[in-house]
């Protein structure tokens, strides 16, 4: 059975390799790379090397040194996993020196392994012959009981912390992007960090009730425990070499030193308005900001620049604004009075329904359907 569960945690090597492979050599999104590749490379790449290592394999310092550092790594999978993410979100926030402090648990018990190698774990006790089967050592029981519950809270913790941040960000992508996806409302990271954290609680319970399990509670424990870093590695792997970080979410402190005087600023969104309810551009679903600015014969920049710093919104969430209004007026005026709903939001420039209803309800507090039957009442 375990010579199964070595060859899942090969794959699970294979898998963490090509991922870092394939972040690395992606040249759209370095700053993504770079980050995807290291959460793979600290998190999971120790995580890995403390259920696939064996003792035959170095030597017993080797061993004992790698697996000061593997068994403590469940300490890193929360911090990383959440800088990871907000970097994602927040591309244009500073680093905090307070920061650092999210990896002191880590560094907590590998210092304290260091001093004091009798509370290692039975595997790496520098007494401990490493061609014998595992036996516990006695005194350590409480020890270890404490080190695994901080490594129990520590990862549903910053589960909960990604979860949210994650959650409140799918609030705003409508004002963002033109349509939803897995890659934009990051959905694909929500589902898998939460997948994860069940799987891990799981294994905690198995872990503190064993009896429930029986005479297979090692095989159980063990397949359970492996199992959330590899399918975890394999599905990370698959989507964060594409993960993108939009120019138009950086916050508005990057226009801070810009040569855009204020009065400048303000003729230049007037001009915009203007162009926008004459030529309706936004009732075009695939409107781009180059495109908006080729028609008002304008920079790229100067525009995404105004919008921000008047608006306080994206290119998106600026535009949505217009379409928006039109589908107001179309609703008002019975426009088009045997068009769904739905047909009137596209004639009206929404590409996604989702980003439609979402939108709707955010600015109107109530749903489309709702707001027609009240026009009715």
């Amino acid at each position: 059975m375990f010579l199964y569960i070595d060859l899942f945690l090969a794959m699970g090597f294979a898998w963490m390799i090509s991922g870092i492979v394939l972040l690395f050599i992606n040249k759209n999104n370095q700053k993504s790379s770079i980050l995807s590749g290291i959460v793979l490379i600290v998190i999971f790449g120790l995580t890995l090397a403390d259920n696939f290592i064996k003792p035959y394999m170095l030597t017993p310092f080797l061993v004992r040194l790698i697996f000061i550092f593997s068994r403590n790594s469940y300490f890193l999978i929360g911090p990383l996993l959440w800088f990871y993410t907000r970097s994602l979100l927040l591309p244009g926030k500073s680093v905090k020196k307070y920061y650092i402090l999210h990896i002191f648990p880590f560094t907590a018990w590998v210092v304290t392994f260091l001093i004091f190698p009798k509370f290692q774990l039975p595997l790496i006790s520098p007494d401990f012959p490493i061609h014998q089967p595992m036996q516990p050592m006695p005194g350590v029981d409480i020890f270890g009981f404490i080190r695994n519950l901080t490594s129990v809270l520590s990862r549903v913790i910053y589960s909960v912390a990604v979860i949210i941040l994650i959650f409140r960000h799918s609030k705003s992508v409508p004002d963002f992007y033109s349509r939803l996806t897995i890659r934009n409302t990051l959905s694909w990271l929500f589902y898998l960090i939460l997948i994860y954290t069940i799987l891990f609680l799981l294994n905690t319970f198995m872990f503190l009730f064993p009896f429930l399990a029986g005479e297979y509670m090692e095989i159980i424990t063990t397949v359970v425990r492996i199992l959330p870093s590899i399918l975890f590695i394999f599905f990370f792997s698959l989507f964060a070499g594409n993960q993108s970080i939009p120019e138009d979410r950086m916050i508005n402190e990057k226009y801070i030193k810009s040569g855009l005087s204020d009065i400048e600023s303000k003729k230049l969104l007037a001009t915009l308005r203007e162009h926008l309810e004459k030529e309706k551009s936004y009732l075009n679903p695939n409107l781009t900001l180059d495109q908006l600015a080729s028609e008002m014969n304008e920079t790229r920049h100067r525009l995404s620049e105004v919008i921000n710093r008047e608006s306080s919104i994206n290119f998106y969430g600026f535009i949505n604004a217009f379409r928006l209004q039109e589908f107001l007026n179309a609703i008002d005026e019975d426009r088009f009075p045997h068009f769904t709903i739905l047909a009137i939001a596209l004639e009206c420039g929404f590409k996604s329904t989702s980003a439609f209803y979402s939108l709707f309800k955010k600015n109107m507090g109530k749903t489309p359907k709702e707001y027609a039957r009240s026009l009715h009442e």
